[in-house]
């Protein structure tokens, strides 16, 4: 990134006019309509990252509340797209909208994380660790690079306003938290011209939506380096029925140590029919390797092949057909 200007080297009134402008439930639904299209995209064609599915929400979020805020009523319910072709424009589309969600909001997470590190008023001001900074960095500056070098100027003008939304959201909201992270005392928060008290809520929801953002990237960005993507399915059947006995339920989330496999994950191959994935144990790291899988007309997945050399009791037929079924809550 370039140079991150001070908190007080902006007054407020060369902020972007975006504060301003109403947003209306078509903008909502337009933006209801990416996030569909990114989910079902995302999922079928299998280019999910971490940072790219919370970024994705957080736009949709803040957007649906600006909506509500702006006109008294809720965002219209949009039913998720079918997936088309990958590879195809209406694929295209999607990566190039979720790259722009997420280029936007972790730029503002980014820009917000070290306005609030400078000593002053400011500091301390917004819940924004720098795990999830650093989570999220890698994709960030990866796409920062592209468009800076494809449109210079255009993305110079971006990144200003940006900086310049930030820095008045930061001084809209100081008053509101004069003793926030403060063992001692108050901030001594900059004076707030009357006229923009109006916009004082939407500053407010954009910050909360970027601290919220911060509370589920590193989680996210944790379960990606674990392969975990997408909903688990877990293992069922087999000699697990007999040792589970008859009370044993499986309609419940799925428990860290299941052995599980995840269908969306980017290394799953699929051929007619036909699945590769690899197992796991939810919530740790490491895995067991390559296992072989039939999809079933309930949407399961049956166990064709397990992993070479792999010993696992969960893999024991037994009586039964060992099956992955989707953990429920998850």
């Amino acid at each position: 990134m370039g140079k991150i200007l001070a908190l007080t080297a902006i007054v407020l009134g060369l902020a972007s006019p975006a504060l301003a402008q109403k947003v209306t439930l078509a903008d909502a639904t337009a933006v209801e309509v990416g996030s569909g299209r990114y989910a079902a995209q995302s999922r079928e064609c299998r280019w999910q990252q971490p940072a790219l599915g919370v970024t994705v929400g957080v736009a949709t979020f803040f957007t649906n509340s600006r909506a509500k805020a702006d006109t008294g009523q809720e965002v219209p319910y949009t039913p998720l797209p079918r997936a088309e072709a990958c590879g195809g424009p209406v694929d295209m589309q999607s990566q190039t909208y979720a790259a722009q969600a997420a280029l936007e909001w972790l730029t503002r997470q980014r820009v917000m994380y070290d306005l609030t590190q400078q000593a002053g008023w400011g500091q301390g001001l917004v819940n924004i660790p720098l795990a999830s900074v650093s989570a999220g960095e890698p994709l960030r500056s990866t796409l920062e690079k592209q468009f800076a070098a494809s449109q210079p100027a255009q993305f110079k003008a971006w990144a200003e306003t940006v900086q310049r939304e930030t820095i008045t959201d930061l001084n809209l909201l100081c008053a509101a938290r004069k003793a926030y992270g403060l063992k001692t005392g108050e901030r001594a928060c900059p004076a707030v011209p009357p006229e923009y008290a109006p916009f004082v809520p939407i500053a407010k929801m954009r910050v909360e939506a970027v601290e919220f953002l911060a509370s589920r990237l590193p989680g996210e960005a944790a379960k990606g380096a674990r392969g975990e993507f997408g909903i688990a399915y877990r293992v069922t059947g087999g000699m697990l029925v007999l040792r589970q006995g008859p009370s044993y339920s499986f309609n419940q989330p799925c428990r860290a140590g299941e052995l599980v496999v995840f269908p969306d994950a980017p290394d799953t191959i699929e051929k007619a029919g036909a699945f590769e994935m690899t197992l796991r144990r939810r919530m740790q790291d490491g895995a067991f390797g390559r296992a072989h899988f039939k999809k079933e007309a309930d949407g399961s997945y049956a166990l064709v092949k397990a992993p070479p050399s792999t010993a696992l009791s969960e893999l024991e037929t037994g009586p039964y057909a060992v099956v992955f079924k989707m953990c429920l809550g998850n």
